[in-house]
């Protein structure tokens, strides 16, 4: 039987010392569902019932003057607050991280008022901040990175130079992937010519048989990625800079699973939230579409940068 001598949250703060000191580790989370289950306290309960609790005849591992002392406290504990797996109102939520401790931050609904925030999980933190806010935030931060169609015609011309200048060295590593291919059907053409002449035994044949046939399909499956790479490049700028033009308008329209995939496709660590200075900031970005702010913000001679992530693009350029 527990004995508490004081109560936080629905759990005793003496019963979970006095068991870690017997070994039996247990966090609050599963104190408090001990002390929400009328079973600890010697009572049963059964869909037969309709209902009813009677006494039953395990032992008790709590009193009942414990549970109802506990169980009250924990009502008066209510935040009035409630959490959602998946909720439209904080799409951000886990991509959203503490710049404090680095947690992702949860989302939750202030139920009697109806407002949504974002919070930090580490108690420690309490780093909250309307969902509305960070999520307005975050909306117009995407402008900067949203196509201007009036731009496109330009950019569009200087996207596939970029690739040109990049497929170069495409060409090169490509040159260098066929000469491997062609040297491992060589070694196959020889160790055929060997077995063939009873140079070497069965046992060696099949053993490094394999071995260069394996060798050979990851040889082509690298090459052929190489080429698609280097081709039609119009085609694959047209298509990035389709999805460039239109990508406010996804996130705004799309649901819960949409905007996540968009958001980590933009910014694949995510972004970070200040509390004190209330700040958002961003380490790593796609680098295409950093590219695409960067030129876009050049072209119509605007101030480089994006206040709303607190960023300046010298220290992304390196990565770009």
């Amino acid at each position: 039987m527990f004995y508490a001598n004081s109560v936080h949250f629905g759990l005793t703060l003496n019963s979970r010392e006095r068991l870690d000191k017997l070994g039996l580790k247990i966090n609050h989370q599963r104190m408090s569902v001990v002390f929400k289950n009328p079973f600890y306290c010697g009572l049963m309960a059964h869909n037969a019932l309709e209902g009813k609790l009677i006494e039953g005849k395990h032992e008790k591992l709590i009193s009942k003057d414990i549970f109802l002392k506990v169980n009250e406290i924990q009502k008066k504990n209510n935040h009035g607050y409630k959490q959602s797996p998946e909720q439209e109102n904080v799409p951000l939520k886990i991509f959203l991280k503490c710049d404090s401790c680095e947690k992702g931050l949860t989302g939750y609904v202030v139920k009697k008022k109806g407002i949504w925030y974002y919070k930090c999980r580490n108690k420690g933190c309490c780093n909250n901040k309307s969902a509305k806010q960070l999520n307005e935030t975050f909306q117009s931060s995407l402008s900067y990175f949203t196509l201007n169609p009036k731009y496109r015609s330009l950019l569009k011309e200087m996207l596939v130079q970029e690739l040109k200048e990049e497929s170069k060295e495409n060409i090169d590593t490509i040159k260098l992937v066929k000469a491997n291919y062609q040297d491992i059907n060589h070694k196959i053409e020889r160790l055929e010519e060997r077995y063939m002449e009873e140079q070497i035994t069965q046992e060696l044949y099949v053993k490094y048989g394999e071995k260069y046939k394996q060798e050979r399909l990851e040889i082509a499956k690298e090459l052929t990625k190489l080429e698609a790479g280097s081709s039609n490049l119009e085609e694959g700028a047209n298509e990035a800079l389709d999805f460039a033009e239109n990508l406010s308008k996804i996130w705004t329209s799309g649901g819960y699973k949409e905007k996540q995939r968009l958001q980590y496709y933009l910014f694949p660590n995510g972004i970070r939230y200040n509390r004190k200075s209330d700040t958002v900031r961003t380490e790593k970005l796609n680098p295409l579409f950093l590219w695409i702010a960067r030129q876009q913000q050049e072209v119509g001679e605007n101030k480089n940068g994006i206040p709303e992530l607190n960023l300046s693009y010298a220290a992304l350029v390196a990565g770009e």
